[in-house]
């Protein structure tokens, strides 16, 4: 969930309106351009490359909460833990969850940081805190993320291939319902027939799911180093 973070620690709430004369931020009050010039700072390391971009997703994220909306990006493909922490933001908070890619990207990183503050500043300032609870409480309610891995780790049959070439590699798609069914399951990113069928075999097997709907894809490796890894 940490690789996630996107950096709203850094930002107190910014009053509504693009153009107003001045902002509360780190318990004080600046100026427009002061407020640009700390944000840079804290997610740019102070480079200039970047800055129209990530002022772009700062006007745009005041312009937002100003209106209550709220939309959260994440990056790259959500593990089953997080797929639980965008539910809460979603189910619980009416905060739109969306994918900003597989890169982090400074638009949106920028957009983040302010609408995670406004959250905060609506729903208290453990707003976060109160999120990753909630996730976690759904989490522990059916297989974590590290009992999925070492189910697959103690339950898939390996398949042998040709010494030198690259580890196999399935992505298998799963779809939950709110009562944790796995209502649907798919090959993903395929590798060849005989280990597709293999890591469908060992995703559909999983006795528990998190009680949410939800889709995720999982990763299942045919390697014996993580075959070794199994915890009975």
């Amino acid at each position: 969930m940490k690789k996630f973070t996107l950096f709203w620690s850094f930002i107190l709430f910014l009053l509504p309106g693009i153009y107003a004369q001045s902002f509360f931020y780190k318990g004080i009050t600046l100026t427009r351009e002061q407020l640009l010039a700390e944000i840079y700072q804290d997610i740019l390391d102070g480079r200039e490359e970047g800055q129209t971009i990530c002022e772009a997703g700062i006007n745009r994220a005041i312009e937002d909460a100003s209106l209550g909306k709220y939309t959260y990006y994440y990056f790259g493909y959500p593990t089953p833990d997080y797929t639980a922490y965008l539910w809460v933001l979603k189910n619980m908070y009416n905060v739109q969850t969306v994918s900003g890619g597989d890169a982090e990207n400074i638009e949106k990183q920028c957009y983040n940081a302010v609408i995670g503050e406004s959250l905060r500043e609506r729903y208290g300032q453990s707003f976060w805190t109160d999120v990753a609870q909630k996730a976690d409480s759904i989490n522990n309610s059916g297989m974590s993320e590290n009992e999925v891995w070492n189910f697959i780790a103690c339950n898939l049959r390996l398949i042998p291939y040709a010494e030198g070439t690259t580890t196999p590699l399935v992505m298998v798609k799963c779809v939950t319902d709110d009562a944790g069914n796995l209502k649907e399951s798919s090959v993903y990113k395929s590798w060849q027939t005989d280990f597709d069928t293999e890591a469908l075999r060992v995703i559909r097997s999983i006795p528990k799911w998190q009680p949410i709907a939800k889709t995720v894809v999982i990763p299942v490796v045919f390697d014996e180093n993580n075959k070794n890894k199994c915890k009975n």
